[in-house]
């Protein structure tokens, strides 16, 4: 193991430069879905699972740009409320789309997301749909085993 060791009495000082996080930017790119415009991104890693997202955007109709790590987020032509269940099936954090998805339009069409077990209530909802209770949304159709759910918001 390598280890530095500082001796003496002199003050540190300089700047070290954090790099960007995946779990920071990935729910901040499902973020930009709220909006109707174009969302800049800094210092967005360069990881499979932010691709996926970017791809999940895409699919949902958003225009991706990449410069660097820069992410550019046109959500001005959203024109698909269905994420596929491949793309779902690609990563856990897919599911975050969902909330940003139904507080801008009231429905979207979602598959489990991938790398997780996810159960269905003795209710018939999917695990995990409790909170999405706050943006009033309700899972429609969706038997018990039914891997895709349907969901709905009230207008308030």
């Amino acid at each position: 193991m390598q280890k530095y060791m500082i001796v003496g009495g002199n003050r540190l000082q300089g700047k070290v430069r954090a790099s960007g996080s995946k779990n920071a930017s990935l729910p901040i790119l499902a973020a930009s879905l709220l909006g109707s415009g174009e969302s800049v991104i800094h210092d967005v890693p360069n990881l499979k699972d932010v691709s996926v997202m970017m791809e999940v955007l895409q699919c949902l109709g958003a225009g991706i740009r990449r410069e660097g790590n820069t992410v550019c987020v046109d959500a001005k032509k959203i024109d698909n409320l269905e994420v596929s269940e491949e793309l779902m099936r690609k990563m856990r954090a897919s599911n975050l789309v969902l909330g940003p998805l139904l507080a801008r339009f009231k429905k979207v069409t979602i598959s489990h997301p991938g790398g997780q077990f996810t159960s269905l209530h003795h209710s018939g909802e999917p695990g995990g749909f409790q909170p999405l209770r706050t943006l009033q949304a309700r899972p429609l159709g969706g038997e018990t085993g039914v891997r895709r759910v349907l969901c709905s918001c009230h207008d308030s």
